[in-house]
């Protein structure tokens, strides 16, 4: 997945092929799509694995603002720092 999402940081989301992720990850195209059906499968996979991500850090801030204008600033405050840190992320 790691890979995947460095192929769609790189090239954008046209410029990403099935066959680039599999080049790049080194196996064959039929196995990759063994496991994903297309390039849409890839990409829901990795907004999975970001939504469990952001879903873990943002559980903090759930209970701390009650105000929803203070908990968006908190909200809109973690993810910049977040991005400042890996902005491929």
């Amino acid at each position: 997945m790691e890979i995947s999402k460095h192929c769609f940081y790189e090239y954008g989301y046209k410029g990403t092929t099935m066959r680039e992720i599999g080049k790049q990850c080194n196996i064959s195209q039929s196995l990759l799509y063994y496991y994903f059906k297309n390039k849409q499968d890839v990409v829901a996979e990795l907004m999975a694995d970001f939504y469990k991500k952001s879903e873990k850090l943002l559980s903090e801030y759930i209970n701390q603002e009650e105000h929803p204008f203070l908990y968006l600033l908190c909200l809109c405050r973690l993810l910049y720092k977040e991005v400042q840190k890996n902005p491929k992320e």
